[in-house]
């Protein structure tokens, strides 16, 4: 990236998708036929996006059809659709915010062309004749990850220490490709979040103060979040900046006030978009060291979300959960859209669900007779662990 732009936030650092890679090579190399394999490999698990950039004029309407004849009128973006598939006609270039919105609901993206866009991450399908390397050599191409060659011909690509795959190795080249998103994935800053429990007008005390573990609930989670993250903060509200409670923590103050965790967590993709968020609530006391640890063992950085399934009623828990940066997008067009249930947002959005944690360690505590549950329980459990 040109020095004197502004370093973009991570998971805005593409064209499409976060989870995009590109295959380029010249007509007849084999491009469509491998990304086709490719798919069928990694649609099982993920859902896969297909981009074509066409070097060509792109004729998808019939003369004298209804589409046609809307566009002939003037309209610049014209949806048909039978109730199971869509099409959209557009003019122009797709251009952000709307780029990124389309490919949304995919964790991978299989872009076929855009040789040129600097920013996408190239597997080069060579041709016999090995054209594209002399691009490639004159820097025109960059960004490749990767090399296919061609059929029953042996070649030495440019740089020896990049993969050169077999063309029908689809399960050798899928996994390299996983292994390249999760990889880039990965390279965001894991930070921790305790939410503080807002108002606690159920408890009628502060959640955040009650005190489970010897010290306040908010610091015991923010001690457990530390150890596993580059920086803690807790989410709390900008009138309680002073509060003793919060004394050495890190804060971030609410900016979507008056929208309980859901704020919170939209607070904290605000004020640092680039980072990945292992967030934990104040009113899940069971939670320990091992129920993040697994967590974070089974995180899945091309979803939105990992997350536990609440034994109680099988919903995913988004109070103890990973929020990956690209939920940031899902996450704010889901507000906008007027639902405030940070669970309901998991659910709508490509979240890793993990079944249950281990007994008893997802229960919330809400109001004083489960407080007074809790405090029994725990001082039980420490008793037999001695």
């Amino acid at each position: 990236m040109p020095k004197n732009h502004e370093r973009r936030a991570f998971d805005e650092g593409f064209r499409f998708s976060p989870g995009e890679v590109s295959f380029v090579g010249t007509s007849g190399a084999g491009k469509t036929t491998l990304v086709c394999r490719l798919t069928r490999q990694l649609a099982p698990r993920y859902r896969v996006g297909y981009i074509k950039h066409n070097a060509h004029r792109i004729e998808m309407d019939r003369e004298g059809k209804d589409t046609w004849r809307a566009r002939q009128s003037g309209a610049s973006d014209v949806l048909m659709g039978d109730g199971t598939q869509a099409a959209w006609l557009h003019d122009g270039e797709v251009e952000e915010p709307l780029a990124h919105s389309l490919f949304q609901g995919c964790d991978i993206v299989l872009v076929e062309g855009y040789r040129r866009a600097p920013e996408l991450p190239k597997v080069v399908v060579l041709d016999p004749g090995l054209s594209i390397l002399e691009e490639i050599k004159r820097g025109d191409v960059t960004g490749v990850i990767a090399y296919v060659r061609p059929h029953d011909r042996e070649v030495a690509v440019p740089e020896s220490c990049t993969p050169l795959f077999q063309p029908d190795d689809a399960a050798g080249i899928s996994a390299f490709i996983l292994r390249h998103l999760r990889d880039r994935a990965l390279q965001a800053p894991l930070y921790g979040l305790v939410l503080s429990g807002g108002a606690s007008k159920r408890m009628q005390r502060d959640k955040a103060a009650l005190a489970y573990h010897g010290l306040p609930q908010v610091q015991h989670a923010a001690g457990l979040l530390a150890s596993r993250c580059t920086r803690v903060f807790v989410s709390t509200r900008a009138e309680r900046a002073e509060d003793p409670l919060f004394r050495g923590l890190e804060q971030i103050h609410d900016t979507f006030v008056g929208f309980g965790p859901m704020g919170g967590l939209l607070s904290a993709f605000h004020a640092h978009p680039a980072a990945a968020w292992l967030v934990l609530g104040c009113d899940l006391p069971f939670v320990t060291a091992a129920t993040l640890d697994r967590l974070l063992a089974a995180r899945d950085p091309l979803r939105h979300a990992t997350a536990y399934r609440s034994p109680e009623d099988g919903l995913p828990e988004p109070l103890c959960a990973l929020y990956e940066p690209p939920y940031r997008r899902r996450l704010l067009q889901i507000f906008s859209e007027g639902r405030y249930c940070p669970r309901k947002a998991l659910i709508a959005s490509r979240a890793h669900i993990l079944e249950s944690a281990g007994p008893g360690e997802l229960d919330n505590v809400n109001d004083p007779a489960q407080y007074e549950r809790a405090v029994h329980r725990l001082k039980a459990v420490a008793g037999t662990a001695r």
